[in-house]
């Protein structure tokens, strides 16, 4: 009997029967009845060849325990050493730096994002979500509002069906007071977009 692989060594050497049940889960998230599916074949693959570990840290959403987020850093920074022009890792290690900034040491997570979000803009100038990353941290930790605006609308411009874009532009509006039905009606667009999503919902 060959011994048992851990789950992160399965998903980084990932078999082919592995691979083909990776297929089938992929049909069957597209196959379900909603506006945008949570996987595009190629999306999280890169565009140099399969890359496991960042594809892994695609899997620790936003809204995760601090430890969970720092796993996700660790996954794509394993993509990163493997493909340095792998442009998807950064913009994961940019979200996930974002959202780890929330719960502590902003002033060392924010730059961090920041960085990592204007490396994957520097390797693929046609991402959406670091604009998103950028725009957010802008926002919160900049206070540049009209910057993260600009930001935000040139997220949307490159893919208008980003759902955590809209949600976090949504949470950014509501903040400033004055604006709460461009906040409502930017959350419904999310909601629409990801009617499935536990933390948009």
């Amino acid at each position: 009997m060959p011994p048992k692989r851990s789950k992160v060594d399965s998903i980084q050497n990932p078999t082919l029967f592995e691979m083909d049940k990776l297929e089938d889960a992929v049909r069957f998230a597209n196959s379900l009845a909603v506006e945008r599916p949570y996987y595009e074949p190629g999306l999280l693959l890169g565009t140099s060849a399969f890359n496991a570990a960042g594809w892994e840290g695609s899997f620790y959403p936003a809204g995760m325990k601090p430890r969970d987020i720092k796993t996700a850093i660790s996954y794509f920074n394993q993509a990163i050493d493997k493909d340095p022009g792998y442009a998807l890792a950064y913009a994961g290690l940019s979200d996930a730096y974002g959202v780890l900034a929330g719960f502590a040491a902003p002033n060392d997570f924010y730059p961090k994002s920041n960085a990592a979000a204007e490396k994957a803009l520097e390797l693929d100038p046609t991402l959406a979500r670091p604009h998103a990353s950028l725009a957010a941290n802008k926002m919160e930790y900049g206070r540049d509002f009209s910057g993260g605006e600009a930001e935000f609308r040139k997220a949307f411009e490159l893919d208008p069906s980003d759902a955590t874009a809209h949600q976090w532009f949504a949470g950014e509006l509501g903040y400033l007071g004055g604006r709460e039905q461009e906040a409502i009606d930017e959350v419904s667009r999310a909601q629409q977009l990801d009617p499935l999503s536990p933390i948009i919902g």
